[in-house]
């Protein structure tokens, strides 16, 4: 995990706010609650905890399966024997490093320099130690670099370790379902992109961002929406209570403090509130108009989006939320 692609990630992460029509919200929620994300959406078993996390937050750039064309990023077996020396390391180490690159991505802690140099330098991603040494545990134990893994041994994990949905918490449901939208969603953009550009990437989400979404949405029984109170599309507006939700995760980021996800109970169910925050990619469409974001870009930008209210961010701002409507489930 040395790496991430220097303008196919940001664009990622840019465009989930993108211009989607949006259905209504749900009923005013009645109650809220809030939980650490490193207990979220993960089983017990750190082997298995593992896997869903590299299964949801991951393999949309890391892909799997081997030789897979356009690669964005290194290959498992590359990023396990960099870290293991090639097999000579235990897995002390192998976590210790790993967790020290994934807090703090950068050239004093890069290993596959190589691959920095060509895909370009990973952002910080918010992962809590415990969810880093799942991580490791699975890549660490799990035979990666055997030639039959992505066919044999992937599958029979999945099936052994990600079991579905049915006893998930609706704080940790929401959170599946976001990471799994999401997941749908950068991997059709990094197609657009690798395809024509970027600037066939902002027409490419401006038209299929929200048919996936919605689509993802049927697939998964809920409604999934991302919001902000700089919004780039009028209809993604957050309304009174998704405000008093960004507005204290803001003021908790900046405070420094852990931005856990929330869940309230709504009439029919329940509705989740996940943040998403910018990094220093991000900034290509949401950072400065003539310095971040391209002329080309910012062009593209204002013919979509004419009151375009999400640009001038700067690194670790809150730029908006997923939105998980779940109705409630029969006994």
């Amino acid at each position: 995990m040395n790496w991430k692609p220097t303008w196919p990630i940001a664009l990622m992460f840019a465009f989930w706010w993108a211009s989607c029509t949006e259905n209504a919200p749900s009923s005013p929620p009645k109650t809220a609650e809030t939980a650490d994300t490193s207990a979220v959406a993960a089983p017990v078993d750190p082997f298995g905890q593992g896997l869903a996390l590299l299964e949801n937050n991951c393999f949309s750039c890391h892909n799997p399966q081997p030789d897979a064309q356009p690669m964005i990023a290194p290959s498992w077996p590359e990023i396990k024997a960099a870290y293991t020396q090639e097999g000579q390391a235990d897995f002390a180490s192998f976590s210790r490093q790993l967790t020290s690159f994934l807090h703090q991505p950068d050239s004093t802690n890069v290993l596959l320099t190589e691959a920095v140099a060509q895909y370009g330098p990973m952002p910080v991603v918010q992962y809590s130690d415990a969810q880093v040494q799942a991580i490791a545990t699975y890549l660490f134990k799990s035979k990666l670099e055997a030639p039959d893994w992505f066919t044999k041994v992937y599958p029979m994990d999945k099936a052994v370790y990600l079991t579905g949905t049915d006893d998930l918490e609706p704080l940790e449901l929401g959170l599946y379902i976001a990471m799994k939208t999401k997941g749908v969603l950068g991997k059709n953009l990094l197609g657009a992109i690798q395809s024509r550009g970027t600037e066939h990437a902002v027409s490419f989400c401006s038209e299929r961002a929200y048919p996936l979404t919605d689509s993802m949405a049927g697939a998964l029984k809920a409604t999934v929406r991302r919001v902000s109170d700089r919004n780039r599309n009028p209809l993604n507006a957050a309304d009174a209570v998704q405000l008093d939700y960004l507005q204290r995760t803001r003021a908790r980021l900046a405070a420094g403090e852990p931005t856990p996800p929330e869940v309230r109970e709504t009439e029919g169910g329940h509705v989740g509130f996940y943040p998403i925050v910018t990094n220093q990619m991000c900034l290509q469409c949401h950072g400065k108009v003539g310095t971040d974001i391209s002329e080309a870009t910012q062009a593209r930008l204002s013919e979509l989006y004419p009151e375009d209210k999400a640009v001038g961010y700067g690194e670790n701002e809150l730029r908006g939320i997923w939105v998980v409507e779940m109705a409630a489930r029969s006994n």
